[in-house]
């Protein structure tokens, strides 16, 4: 098994809180990439304040018209297109015909994305985030 690791540390001088983040990439046996990250936030002075990330992942496909994502059907989201209004999704899969900027609520364990024209599926696994997120045009 291959294996690269990066850690990095953060300073937020306005919250004086401190950040950490580290990442590690692992290639299994069967070629499966990992990708295996822990985000944890200090609170220095004790007062509240909001922390969030994201993962901004990109997939090479061949055709974005032929692309499904499954995984994602019934679920609420926030459509950052509409100043953040939630909606429910609708349809057994997602497809795309114009552009989407999208976050999902309470995603599942599992989404797929089925390319057709490559006859190929990324499955995306999650452990610990409650939100997935896509940002395409």
């Amino acid at each position: 098994m291959l294996r690269s690791g990066l850690t990095a540390w953060y300073r937020c001088l306005r919250l004086v809180a401190t950040y950490e983040f580290r990442l590690r990439v692992a290639l299994g046996p069967g070629g499966d990439l990992m990708l295996t990250s822990r985000i944890r936030n200090t609170n220095t002075n004790g007062k509240p304040f909001s922390f969030t990330f994201a993962y901004h992942t990109r997939f090479a496909v061949t055709d974005i018209c032929e692309v499904r994502v499954e995984g994602l059907e019934t679920l609420d989201y926030l459509d950052n297109l509409k100043n953040k209004e939630r909606f429910t999704e609708q349809g057994d899969a997602i497809t795309f015909e114009s552009e989407i900027d999208r976050v999902y609520l309470r995603t599942p364990t599992k989404i797929a994305i089925l390319d057709h024209e490559r006859k190929r599926t990324f499955v995306l696994r999650k452990d610990g985030l409650p939100d997935a997120g896509r940002n395409d045009a």
